[in-house]
């Protein structure tokens, strides 16, 4: 497994009145931009406001709050319902047949995440994430 994280600070802050900054980035999947999906940024500490925006083309903004957090990021892509695992199959019967969205992005990236970030007061927010299979 592989992932970095590249923070670099620089600009405007990009403050807001409800106390969010302005975080944007890059997202990669073995090499090649994430084409879509969602960044999710959680507070470590319990009961905290999480923070989401989309991946597009590789690139995503969000605003979210100061601190330490952990983040979460999730893609789906459209399978066939055969090629997925019988418990799926089992969830799946009760909507019919077709393509069914799956997420492909490892666990350790979303559900049991290992990343985490400092969103830093100051500003200048820009994250680099390069996730592998």
């Amino acid at each position: 497994m592989s992932c970095s994280l590249l923070l670099t600070a620089g600009g405007c802050s990009g403050g807001n009145d409800d106390g969010t900054l302005l975080v944007s980035g890059t997202v990669t999947f073995d090499g090649s931009p994430l084409e879509s999906g969602k960044v999710i940024l959680e507070p470590v500490v319990a009961g905290g406001r999480p923070f989401a925006g989309s991946i597009h083309d590789g690139a995503f903004q969000l605003r979210a709050t100061p601190g330490k957090k952990i983040v979460r990021i999730t893609a789906t892509r459209l399978e066939d319902p055969k090629k997925v695992s019988a418990e799926m199959r089992r969830t799946m019967e009760v909507g019919g047949a077709g393509s069914v969205p799956v997420q492909f992005i490892p666990t350790q990236y979303n559900r049991d995440s290992e990343l985490t970030v400092e969103i830093n007061p100051a500003g200048g927010n820009q994250l680099t994430w390069e996730l592998t299979k």
